[in-house]
């Protein structure tokens, strides 16, 4: 059979085509998801009156338009979606990778595919949404929990996790969730074999899967994915974003089997700060086994720094030192 290579389809002769009729035709598209009609007048497109880009008929017309002249193979099923336009039928096969009229065929290819308005959202759903941490914010990956987080108040503290966590990344990262430009809706096989994460937060699981640059999402009770390129810079949100820069240095001071090791270490850390080490010098200032110089060089470290966590810290050890 012969392949028709969607998303290559679009030419510009179909661009002119489209310009060059004022007459209004009307696609009914019906799947599992929705049944709903694209209005295309002249250049435009639109789905119960709200406009549409015209690109997404690089993705429908070809489909009707195409010439279906193999033999059909036999199929399985009912089919993911269909198309009709004045009498025109067409039923299109994801997993088969079929469109036949009823009596001919043609396979189709590309990730087009996963693309298809199933959905009128594909075309007219929101360009903005939301997730919004609450509670608890746990990190999977491949099963594993990477990090468990609790709220408290506007911030957040590790309950539990692998990593020393870098929260200049965190605090960018729960600002993405809260509000995101969506890019496009796809149908969630296109993330299979692809990276994926699963963030669980007020009670409800999210499916995270990397799509070339960007992230997909998802959401509980939906049946697609959101994609957005607000999450780009989560990379691929491996230990290299989301552990403190400075782990190593601060597990050399912790772990130091001596004076020169440990000073040696905070040496490297000198001028640096993060969240982790603040906790590695309240630490130091309150374990009696650390030496009187490295308690002076936490506490000089920490007086640069107020917060309120350094505060009850440094009352804890004034009133229990005897130095």
């Amino acid at each position: 059979m012969r392949s028709i290579q969607w998303l290559a389809v679009v030419t510009m002769g179909l661009a002119v085509s489209l310009q060059a009729t004022a007459e209004t035709r009307r696609l009914q598209i019906q799947s599992k998801y929705d049944n709903y009609s694209v209005e295309l007048s002249g250049s435009g497109a639109s789905v119960g009156g709200k406009p549409v880009h015209p690109g997404v008929l690089k993705d429908i017309l070809p489909l009707l338009n195409s010439e279906l002249a193999e033999d059909c193979p036999a199929i399985k099923g009912s089919p993911d979606v269909t198309i009709k336009e004045e009498g025109k039928t067409r039923h299109v096969y994801f997993r088969q990778n079929l469109v036949t009229d009823g009596k001919n065929c043609s396979i189709i290819g590309g990730d087009g595919l996963f693309f298809f308005p199933v959905h009128r959202d594909f075309l007219i759903g929101a360009k903005r949404d939301s997730i919004q941490p609450k509670g608890t914010l746990k990190l999977f990956r491949q099963n594993e929990k990477v990090f468990d987080l609790k709220q408290n108040g506007s911030s957040w503290s590790t309950t539990s996790s692998t990593l020393l966590l870098n929260y200049d990344f965190l605090e960018r990262f729960e600002n993405s969730l809260n509000t995101f430009d969506v890019r496009f809706r796809a149908l969630p096989e296109i993330g299979q074999g692809k990276t994926k994460v699963m963030i669980e937060t007020g009670g409800k699981n999210y499916e995270f899967y990397k799509l070339g640059n960007t992230w997909a999402v998802k959401k509980p009770g939906t049946s697609w994915l959101e994609a957005s390129d607000d999450w780009s810079f989560w990379y691929d949100l491996d230990n290299g974003v989301l552990e403190d820069r400075f782990a190593p240095q601060i597990h050399a001071a912790e772990d130091a089997k001596s004076l020169e090791d440990r000073a040696a270490a905070l040496q490297k850390l000198e001028g640096s700060w993060s969240p982790n080490m603040r906790d590695l010098y309240h630490h130091f200032l309150l374990d009696n086994n650390i030496d009187a110089e490295t308690k002076a060089l936490a506490l000089k470290r920490l007086r640069g720094k107020p917060s309120k966590e350094t505060s009850g810290v440094l009352v804890k050890f004034l009133s229990e030192s005897i130095d």
